[in-house]
């Protein structure tokens, strides 16, 4: 991700594409909630097979809940936690 395109750009597009997806900002670390699309998208790109993908995308989501302070209230239907730092 920090290579293609950047952390600060993808979290930007996807700000403008998910109306704001973010769940937490932290100094190095941003806590979104994204579409399924997204994490198939880095899947392809890291040419992962469907159960890897599936336990990676597992493991944000646990990362996600058990992180003091950050909450999934504003996690959209259908949208699934995605954690990325800087």
């Amino acid at each position: 991700m920090r290579d293609s395109p950047g952390v600060e750009d993808l979290v930007y597009e996807w700000r403008k594409q998910y109306d704001d997806p973010i769940l937490e900002r932290r100094p190095e670390t941003f806590f979104v909630a994204v579409p399924p699309t997204v994490w198939e998208e880095f899947g392809a790109y890291l040419d992962l097979e469907e159960d890897l993908l599936a336990a990676l995308v597992a493991t944000h989501q646990e990362q996600t809940v058990r992180t003091s302070g950050v909450t999934l209230d504003g996690l959209t239907d259908g949208h699934v936690p995605l954690v990325v730092t800087r």
